[in-house]
């Protein structure tokens, strides 16, 4: 039986950059329509006395569906402010082909799981959304337009669309209709009022699964001998331990950046929808976030209250998208993996709404009064579909 059109470019992909006897190793699909295939070859063809050659990463990237374009685009800007993004080594960005660096196995996920200490990879993530803090205006100038407040909106409206009616036990058009239009106009309402803050490159899907640990690259740091003075000493040493962990963090899965705020990153971060992060590291972190924001920007340029507010706003935004996110795979795509982690996002939501409530500066009002009018009973509405599996997994808890 013949290959299909795919396959058969694919195969000519791999054979016109010297794969044809390579070994094809594929790799775990995530939620997006990529697969990647670790390629294994020697380095003169197949015999097995020749020494293997650095294995690279085929990633298969539709371009009908995903952005390899971008993914190339946004990684060489990465690379250029010294964060690390795979090399790509070919592309074919017509048919969404790319051989890239391979970063190994050791994603932040894997280490954690493998009861690595959180703290210094946390650490080191926090390092990195720093220096897009730091290299905001080199962004400002490659990525503009920024995504606006009605690009924001209509990204929102996942979760109308899709987890609402699956709470509904009888839901029509013209009432999903209205829910649908009343949530974007919350959510315009909400986000237009937020006080300014400067715009950073977001890389969007900042969390473990996208974060890898690697070897540092000691031909990228500065070796030029010096006789320092004890303070520039201190900030060699502040340099040398930044340098390190932006080294150490592999980057994956940027290819939706955009301009925007710099707490939603650190949302994603911190409030990861697949993990739990123990409340006095999350502090830890939001901390040494806040404390490094101060020194890079000065006190006319940055507010802790606003950042506050930001954080708030952009957890309740991102928590609601992702529960719409996963209602969208399981019903639409039957992809049903995600949904284990349903509940966790609702209490993650839940938590937002609670911690701006209880605000001296509160900016979640509009999204609270849209909860209270349209889903009053969420959280029974949520444990009644758990328990009917709607969503391709039953549970009888709910945080």
């Amino acid at each position: 039986m013949s290959a299909c059109p795919r396959e058969q470019a694919r195969r000519h992909f791999l054979e016109q950059h010297g794969h044809q006897d390579s070994t094809l190793v594929p790799l775990q699909a995530d939620a997006s329509s990529r697969c990647y295939t670790r390629l294994l070859r020697r380095s003169s063809g197949a015999s097995t006395s020749q020494p293997m050659l650095p294995p690279t990463l085929l990633m298969d990237a539709p371009p009908q569906k995903e952005k390899p374009r971008q993914f190339q685009a946004v990684g060489t800007f990465l690379q250029s402010l010294g964060l690390r993004a795979p090399h790509i080594l070919h592309a074919d960005l017509e048919q969404g082909f790319m051989e890239i660096e391979d970063f190994g196995s050791e994603s932040f996920t894997y280490l954690l799981e493998q009861g690595a200490d959180p703290k210094p990879l946390y650490e080191d993530a926090v390092a990195v959304l720093l220096h897009l803090l730091r290299t905001r205006e080199q962004a400002q100038q490659r990525f503009l337009p920024a995504f606006s407040v009605d690009d924001w909106c209509d990204e929102s409206t996942v979760f109308a669309d899709f987890y609402i009616p699956a709470l509904d036990a009888t839901p029509n058009a013209a009432q999903t209709a209205h829910t649908s239009a009343s949530w974007r106009a919350c959510w315009h309402e909400l986000l237009t009022s937020l006080p300014p803050l400067p715009e950073v490159l977001v890389l969007r899907d900042c969390h473990v699964d996208n974060l890898m640990r690697l070897p540092i690259d000691l031909s990228a740091q500065d070796n030029t001998p010096h006789a320092p003075s004890e303070q520039q000493h201190c900030e060699q040493q502040h340099c040398e331990l930044q340098h390190g962990s932006l080294q150490r963090c592999g980057l994956l899965d940027f290819q939706d950046a955009v301009l925007g705020s710099p707490a939603y990153d650190l949302v994603s971060l911190l409030e990861d929808a697949r993990r739990d992060l123990a409340p006095s590291l999350q502090q830890h972190l939001l901390r040494g976030y806040l404390k490094g924001a101060r020194s890079i920007l000065s006190e006319n340029t940055f507010s802790e209250q606003h950042f506050q507010q930001h954080y708030r706003a952009w957890s309740a935004q991102r928590h609601a998208r992702v529960l719409g996110t996963f209602a969208r795979l399981a019903l639409r795509d039957e992809k049903t993996a995600l949904s284990c982690h349903i509940p966790r996002v609702y209490a993650l939501l839940q938590r937002s709404l609670a911690l701006d409530a209880q605000s001296t500066a509160p900016v979640l009002q509009p999204l609270s009064a849209w909860f209270s009018r349209f889903m009053p009973c969420h959280g029974d509405q949520l444990q009644k579909a758990l328990k009917e599996g709607i969503f391709g997994y039953r549970t009888d808890d709910l945080p």
